[in-house]
């Protein structure tokens, strides 16, 4: 619980038993398999993903309440993934959730979802579903219990909204004058442009040996031309 405010401040920042109630700890292997079926789904002509969005801090009540922001959700504790039988409502709900991703689909694409899903051994479950009455609940449906059951708007409160309005300018320019004398003088001038001009000064600027750890610059020769193809840094001082 609380993995997302403690894990960007120094340790020591909060109380112990602040710091030691939030745990990150990362799962590469279920991370690539949750992202190859993204990537399947998504590159499969026929996306069916209308929304998605990660869990991390805050876990399924930070997850799912924005993925049914516009149209209010209903949730089913008893199909969310538990480990531990003793986790209490709050903490299945408001738990940190590392590599897990929730989506919304339509209900013709669940199967072949789930096919995909089973090919790259990807855990999937259907949690819910959208009711577009604004609200978000969270039901057990083996006791009756709801844990969450609030009106979105306030869950989000009423954020002030920015309205840009754009207006199309016509520009009248002046015609340009100038002396074919001048020509060389021009271009000068352009060249000293950083958007025009040689990118040489950003390999060059700088001390590239900065830890003594440097074992291959990007440049090369006595003229220190920028034309290796990687820079590379030794892990430690000794190999």
């Amino acid at each position: 619980m609380g993995g997302g405010a403690v894990s960007s401040v120094d340790t020591g920042a909060f109380e112990s038993h602040i710091e030691l109630n939030a745990v990150q700890r990362a799962n590469p292997e279920m991370q690539k398999r949750a992202y190859n079926t993204i990537r399947a789904l998504a590159e499969s002509g026929k996306n069916p993903i209308v929304s998605i969005h990660d869990h991390g801090a805050g876990g399924h009540l930070n997850c799912l309440s924005e993925l049914v922001e516009e149209t209010g959700g209903l949730i089913f504790v008893d199909k969310l993934p538990v480990g531990d039988p003793t986790l209490s409502a709050k903490e299945i709900v408001g738990n940190e959730s590392q590599e897990r991703m929730g989506f919304v689909t339509s209900k013709e694409n669940l199967e072949w979802i789930k096919r995909i899903a089973e090919r790259e051994r990807s855990p999937f479950y259907v949690i819910g579903e959208t009711t577009g009455d604004h609200k978000f609940t969270f039901l057990n449906r083996n006791n009756g219990d709801r844990p969450i059951d609030m009106e979105l708007a306030t869950l989000f409160g009423k954020p002030p909204r920015t309205v840009l309005v754009d207006q199309t300018t016509n520009e009248v320019h002046v015609e340009i004058k100038y002396s074919n004398k001048l020509i060389n003088s021009y271009l000068e001038q352009i060249l000293q442009l950083e958007s025009v001009g040689c990118k040489d000064w950003l390999t060059n600027k700088v001390d590239r040996s900065v830890t003594g750890r440097v074992a291959k610059q990007q440049c090369a020769g006595e003229l220190q031309l920028p034309l290796n193809n990687l820079g590379a840094v030794s892990i430690d001082y000794q190999e």
